[in-house]
């Protein structure tokens, strides 16, 4: 990971095209795109940097900072907060006008889907945070959470601890991480439309990492092809290239959508809701729109009742309509939605769209069968499916939760003493209280595992990192993701002394 991060300081290095050359650019690849039969993008970390989420090997890249010991001072913002940026939503509306063919993705942050880019096309060569499988039927699962597994046993353990809802199976998490085969499903697809295209758009990617860049240099060789490279470093297909743009991504699909007369439409979040009368109970839930079951409630209240685990079910009066407010999980500040369930109803669908800049939901009503996407299966790799003996007798606890997909380091020596100064037991407590104990601040915060105390981390005032200057105390959870940091190994840990108080907090959190 860190030793993926580029060692030339050339490489790190960001240029910009002057205005006048940047113009030039652009017009020339708006005319290659009116003149594409089968045009493709490709998409790396850089697309999504706009939205706060980290790239890997930019100046501030996650892979970047650690090979050089340092950690990042800008602000991010967590993949399930993000919203999809200008270049997302230009994708989707080009995809929408035909004028886009197909999207291969290297980004697990789900912005893609998030945005309402058609399912069928794209490969999300690297997985998605926000999806689980099935290791047995290949079921997709869409979650309101980060759906990783804790890899407490190993980092090839994809097991989430939730099972499926049609064969029992056990749910994985579809991160590919260092050592695994891609999906074949996505891989085979990226490789057919690489053949297929003769323009190929790359946004963001620093095109390293293989096979996934073999795709656009397959276009780039192609004598019928062209390949567009769109970001501020060099890159090892800037040869083969037919035209390079240093430039933001953001900058770059505005000034191509303004050149194509079509507008970027705004983000809108789309939900769809389904309630089902079963004898005297109605079931709510969430479902994805090709009918799979979706967490996307965070509780469900019926008059002095509050429902806080699925499945939600609840009592049916025969008569009179059932009021329920149904609460999201606030990633963009939804506000909670009040439905008056029709008792006669045996089965009913809604749409339910949300537009971050209004704050407002609108609920559309689509009667008893409405359309489904047909979604293909996946097809796991090795990894994903889980083998008869795993050196692992019970599976790992359910956390929604586990930031960026890493390899936590197993030999820490930093936290031997603390499990035996009672700890775990601060750990509920603490997580309640959610303060930092310096300035009070209760938006991202860190609970040493030293002395219990809470602070705010360095997204915030940074006190988390004053306490291990002044302290020595160097081993934090986030009440975030429920990651572990040692700041002597400057490095995520794990080890299983830890797993108690992983558990303590997930059940205190997510119950």
């Amino acid at each position: 990971m860190a030793y993926t991060a580029h060692k030339d300081p050339e490489q790190v290095k960001e240029f910009f095209d002057e205005e006048e050359i940047f113009t030039q650019k652009v017009d020339q690849l708006v005319d290659w795109i009116k003149q594409a039969k089968h045009f493709i993008v490709f998409t790396g970390a850089g697309i999504s940097t706009s939205a706060g989420i980290p790239d890997f090997r930019g100046p501030q890249g996650v892979w970047t900072l650690a090979a050089q010991n340092k950690q990042r001072t800008g602000p991010t913002t967590s993949t399930t907060k993000a919203m999809p940026t200008s270049s997302h939503m230009s994708l989707v509306e080009l995809e929408k006008l035909g004028i886009l063919k197909f999207l291969i993705s290297q980004n697990c942050d789900g912005l893609h889907r998030r945005s309402g880019f058609s399912q069928d096309k794209i490969a999300e060569l690297h997985g998605n945070s926000n999806i689980e499988v099935c290791s047995k039927c290949g079921k997709e699962y869409l979650r309101d959470f980060k759906a990783i597994a804790p890899y407490t046993h190993s980092v090839h353990d994809h097991r989430t601890g939730r099972y499926c809802d049609l064969c029992s199976g056990d749910l994985v998490d579809t991160i590919i991480n260092f050592g695994e085969d891609l999906p074949q499903d996505a891989l085979q697809a990226g490789y057919d439309n690489a053949e297929q295209a003769d323009l190929c758009l790359v946004l963001g990617s620093s095109l390293t990492v293989s096979p996934a860049c073999n795709m656009p240099e397959n276009v780039g060789k192609k004598s019928n092809g062209k390949l567009v490279i769109c970001n501020l470093q060099k890159t090892p297909l800037d040869g083969c290239a037919a035209l390079k743009i240093y430039s933001k991504c953001d900058d770059l699909m505005k000034a191509v959508m303004n050149r194509l007369a079509i507008n970027i439409p705004p983000f809108i979040l789309k939900r769809r809701l389904r309630i089902t009368r079963t004898n005297d109970e109605f079931l709510i839930q969430g479902v994805d729109f090709d009918g799979t079951p979706a967490s996307i409630f965070s509780a469900i209240n019926v008059g002095d009742t509050v429902l806080s685990k699925e499945p939600f079910k609840i009592p049916a009066v025969k008569d009179a309509p059932t009021e329920a407010e149904l609460n999201f999980f606030g990633h963009y500040n939804e506000p909670p939605i009040k439905f008056n369930i029709n008792p006669t109803q045996t089965e009913s669908y809604f749409d339910l769209s949300y537009n971050p800049l209004t704050g407002q939901w609108g609920v559309e009503e689509k009667g008893p069968q409405p359309p489904f996407f047909q979604v293909r299966r996946r097809q796991l790799n090795s990894f994903q499916k889980i083998p008869k003996k795993i050196g692992q007798t019970k599976p790992p606890v359910a956390i929604t939760g586990g930031g960026f997909s890493v390899n936590p380091k197993t030999d820490c020596p930093h936290f031997s003493s603390y499990v035996r100064l009672g700890i775990v037991e601060k750990v509920g407590p603490a997580f309640a209280a959610n303060s930092c104990i310096t300035c009070n601040d209760k938006s991202e915060n860190w609970m040493c595992l030293m002395c219990g105390n809470t602070y705010c981390s360095r997204y915030v005032s940074g006190h988390a990192k004053e306490h291990f200057k002044t302290s020595g105390h160097c081993v934090a959870i986030s009440f975030s993701d429920l990651s572990i940091w040692c700041y002597s190994c400057k490095d995520y840990i794990i080890h299983d002394n830890l797993k108690s108080i992983v558990q303590t907090l997930s059940l205190t959190k997510f119950g």
